[in-house]
């Protein structure tokens, strides 16, 4: 995405904030206007694909979500129905008042997309979620604190954000976060009864239309803002959220057990010397890259993988997954090493079948220490991106 339609995609995301917080005002949350919100933006934004990588100078996830993916994040009430019915007690804290607060701390909003797959396994819930009907998935990103406050760089990534959306007054966010309970622009005041949903507690707070909810399960901070949507509807999506979450455990755990059993699992040490990459297209579709294209292969790979053959798109690759690693596990060694210090990011692309490399420097002596790497040829994509070119911070300041 060129710099331009990144910044306008960025601008974007700061005006649905702006326009989340006038919502609060218009539901007569107090504004303390001493008090100032600061969103740094960055338009530069380095790509990790599936978890393979290493960044020197930013640390970041790939959030390259195509528009138009059919991956569904959130499915409608009509279309889903809850794999378990849990134990529900409800106790609502009705708010006499709200107001805004400053963060702790500034933060750096990433407005790349996520994509839902390339999130840490532990946090792939938010597939299949009852959101209701009417409500339709909106965008999603990242939200990244500095480690601390003499640091410039904002490395630390805090949370993660999902928006759906029926209209203007009608929205549904979704927070989450491995370190400590999401950031969030404003304080409740008052309220201290807990809900039960099974066997989780949960805080669920009401002003007016506005549902807000928190919780802490399997060690994921969580933090729920609805508008427009009813009881049901709510604890609907919270007991789907909660069910999700369980299952997910419960499959890394089994995959924990039976490891040493399933010989022909992919991974960067066993996979199948065929074997060139997999993504997921525009359309939903799984993609598999390989290196010999052959039916044996094709029935080999899907089942390995779990996938339906019939349901699959196969294309032929140049560069095996094997190569690609050994290539990126090379260009890693040698940044950590300190041997490329004009290296700001490596990256294994899946979807393109190759390296991309992002360096600060132009000279094609820096540029061929990268490409004498490739024992092949052709395999690494290098992009030039100068120190100070596309970034820029834009202040936000509630009124």
């Amino acid at each position: 995405m060129e710099n331009k339609e990144l910044k306008e995609k960025i601008r974007k995301n700061i005006k649905e904030e702006i326009a989340i917080s006038n919502i609060r005002k218009e539901f007569g949350m107090k504004t303390n206007k001493n008090k100032k919100i600061v969103y740094a933006i960055s338009s530069v934004c380095a790509l990790f694909i599936l978890g393979v990588g290493i960044f020197v100078g930013t640390s970041k996830l790939n959030n390259n979500l195509l528009q138009g993916n059919t991956l569904e994040i959130g499915k409608t009430e009509e279309n889903i129905n809850k794999e378990e019915s849990l134990d529900i007690e409800l106790k609502i804290n009705i708010l006499k008042d709200m107001a805004m607060a400053s963060l702790d701390a500034d933060v750096k909003i990433d407005a790349n997309a996520i994509k839902l797959e390339q999130l840490p396994k532990e946090l792939m819930f938010m597939g299949n979620l009852i959101i209701p009907e009417e409500y339709e998935f909106e965008n999603s990103y990242t939200l990244y604190t500095r480690e601390n406050t003499e640091d410039a760089e904002y490395s630390v990534l805090h949370d993660y954000i999902f928006n759906y959306r029926k209209d203007d007054l009608s929205n549904i966010k979704i927070s989450f976060s491995k370190i400590e309970p999401p950031i969030r622009d404003y304080s409740i005041l008052g309220g201290d009864k807990i809900s039960k949903i099974g066997n989780v507690e949960l805080k669920i707070s009401q002003w007016k239309e506005m549902y807000i909810v928190t919780f802490k399960y399997k060690d994921i901070y969580f933090d729920i803002e609805t508008t427009g949507i009813t009881e049901e509807q709510l604890v609907d999506l919270l007991e789907s959220l909660i069910n999700n979450v369980t299952n997910v455990n419960k499959e890394m755990e089994e995959k924990d057990i039976n490891i040493n059993e399933e010989a022909t699992e992919i991974s960067t040490t066993n996979y199948p010397t065929y074997y060139s990459g997999k993504y997921i297209d525009n359309n939903g579709n799984n993609v598999i890259l390989l290196y010999e294209d052959n039916l044996e292969n094709r029935k080999q790979i899907c089942n390995v993988l779990g996938i339906t053959e019939s349901k699959t798109i196969f294309k032929k690759a140049e560069y095996t997954y094997e190569y690609l690693i050994k290539l990126q596990n090379k260009i890693s060694k040698k940044m950590q090493n300190k041997e490329l210090p004009f290296v700001t990011s490596s990256s294994l692309m899946e979807d393109k079948n190759n390296i991309k490399v992002t360096v600060t420097s132009n000279s094609i002596n820096d540029w061929n220490k990268i490409k004498e790497l490739d024992t092949i040829g052709g395999a690494i994509d290098i992009q030039y991106e100068a120190n100070n070119i596309g970034t820029e911070d834009l202040l936000v300041t509630p009124k």
